[in-house]
């Protein structure tokens, strides 16, 4: 099965394409060794070329890309490892959960600087002693105290925490009720 770029699709997917051969690959020796300003100097081109936060919804900011639409573009960008990086996108799954769940003072703390790129996230999701990222073997709990969660657990990596502004922790909330497992159709 082929999936053809719809029409509609096709001007950005080769912008980006273009982008990403031109200025992101031949870059990549010297943003494994960046200080972060050749990062910052490609993503105000992203920015200036309207290529930036493609798949973030048009109200954060962002391209405002349909999910299947930037799926066409994310199979470009993601040729190098610093596509993401470079086109903002790879704060996507963060800033749509903050926009769902977040509090206002949360959205204007993080949201916003998020899908700018002046703010990076961090992921908690491994733990020692569990053998996968299923998150039904997780062992980390959070406990509702108040108005407060206290979270009790072990981590053992955290994905882009040495410059992160916060950090997701993935945990279990009902620790006593049995995992629940999805069932296609």
């Amino acid at each position: 099965m082929t999936f053809a770029v719809p029409d509609s699709v096709r001007p950005v997917r080769d912008a980006v394409h273009a982008f990403m051969t031109e200025r992101v690959e031949p870059a990549e020796p010297a943003l494994l060794e960046d200080d972060g300003s050749l990062l910052r100097e490609l993503q105000l081109e992203a920015k200036k070329e309207g290529l930036w936060a493609l798949g973030h919804p048009r109200e954060l900011g962002g391209g405002g890309l349909p999910f299947l639409d930037y799926a066409y573009v994310n199979e470009v960008q993601g040729r190098s490892e610093f596509g993401q990086l470079v086109l903002g996108t790879f704060t996507l799954q963060d800033s749509l959960m903050l926009h769902e769940h977040a509090s206002p003072a949360q959205r204007e703390r993080y949201l916003k600087p998020l899908v700018g790129g002046d703010i990076w996230p961090s992921f908690a999701m491994t733990e020692p002693l569990v053998s996968s990222s299923d998150p039904t073997q997780l062992r980390t709990a959070a406990v509702l105290d108040g108005d407060e969660w206290v979270i009790n657990g072990h981590k053992w990596f955290t994905t882009g925490a040495s410059r992160a502004a916060y950090t997701t922790v993935m945990c279990r909330t009902e620790p006593q009720e049995a995992p629940r497992t999805w069932r296609s159709r």
